[in-house]
């Protein structure tokens, strides 16, 4: 390309041939026509690779990149190293998005170039695309770091605990708030502040790039737009009833989160993070330990195993709770004292017989 891009589109690919020519072509189809295409071939062994070389070699914009895998965030990490664009846009290669959706990011962008992201709207639906009207109204607007700090309050608290209906719906959906997609952000201001996607951690890095992000006062404007469609795999790790080494992983997102409150000086946020942490350390109890496929001898061996182990106990434990007692609703407050009590009976219970979340 002669002209330098006005949007770089980073596509992590990985085992994604059934999707990704349709995905790219979705994107060469934008009205707006100033974007290179980047993909970053995350070693997949499906033939995806010699997708994306077959798409570069009939596209001038479209740029790969072959890495040895490393999962999602090194890819992205490595598109954003190599791109050229003043935005950049990230979009997974089984979804889909909106001819418009370049069109609709630039429209905002050149209305205030003090912005550091755009955020639009997305859909989803079990395997089905959705076709949407869009409205283009402003939900809010970024351009005080109070709002910053409330808005990523928001996003770790706002799914179980005791914020505001009123609160909630001045910000919106945290789907929609904790993904990288259906955002533009400002490459100089992700190179000037060194924010990357943590690599080290697999589940949640989304929310913790986008929490760096605010962190860095970062100014934006959120719009109504329904701009990429999300395709919801049901095989995917996240949707499994339980992956292994998740409580591991969030034992170093609340380390790294933990860091980038004491370097910004953000005590206010300790808390949240806590919470965040203590109720993903939760969702472990219904996804493996009383899933309906355990027999309750199982599920009594592994209840034991899980809350007992360092990691559990490094997310949950009396201190935090006490801690949490006012962030926490009376509900969730119940539960993990049930969960330290080591109270297998009533949570056998309440998970397997009322079937309560």
């Amino acid at each position: 390309m002669n002209i330098s891009p006005i949007f770089s589109v980073i596509i992590p690919v990985y085992q994604g041939k059934d999707f990704l020519a349709k995905c790219v072509d979705r994107i060469k189809n934008q009205t707006f026509k100033n974007v290179e295409i980047i993909l970053v071939d995350d070693g997949s062994t499906d033939g995806s690779a010699d997708i994306c070389d077959k798409i570069a070699r009939k596209n001038d914009n479209v740029i790969v990149i072959h890495k040895k895998n490393g999962g999602v965030s090194s890819a992205r990490n490595v598109g954003i190293k190599v791109s050229t664009g003043k935005w950049i846009i990230f979009v997974d290669s089984d979804d889909a998005v909106s001819k418009v959706m370049c069109e609709n990011f630039f429209n905002y962008i050149i209305q205030n170039n003090s912005y550091d992201f755009v955020a639009c709207n997305f859909a989803s639906e079990k395997d089905k695309l959705l076709k949407h009207s869009t409205n283009n109204k402003v939900i809010w607007y970024l351009n005080d770091y109070k709002k910053n700090i409330s808005l990523i309050n928001h996003m770790l608290l706002s799914d179980y605990n005791n914020l505001p209906k009123k609160f909630k719906k001045s910000f919106g959906s945290n789907i929609i708030l904790n993904s990288p997609c259906a955002k533009a952000y400002k490459r100089e201001f992700l190179i000037k502040n060194n924010v990357r996607f943590q690599k080290n951690i697999k589940y949640a890095e989304d929310l913790l790039f986008n929490i760096e992000v605010l962190m860095n006062k970062a100014k934006g404007v959120y719009v109504d737009a329904p701009v990429y469609f999300y395709r919801l795999n049901l095989n995917s790790a996240t949707k499994k009833a339980y992956v292994p080494g998740i409580l591991e992983n969030y034992v170093l997102f609340k380390k790294v989160a933990k860091k980038l409150v004491t370097r910004n000086n953000l005590p206010m946020l300790e808390n949240s993070i806590d919470a965040y942490c203590a109720k993903s350390a939760l969702w472990v109890l219904p996804a493996d330990v009383f899933c309906k496929n355990n027999s309750i001898k199982k599920s009594m061996r592994r209840f034991y195993q899980i809350t007992n182990s360092e990691d559990f106990s490094e997310l949950l434990n009396w201190t935090i709770l006490k801690k949490l007692k006012n962030v926490f609703t009376r509900k969730l407050n119940y539960k993990c004292r049930l969960v330290l009590k080591k109270n297998f009976l009533i949570l056998f219970f309440w998970y397997r017989i009322l079937k309560k979340e």
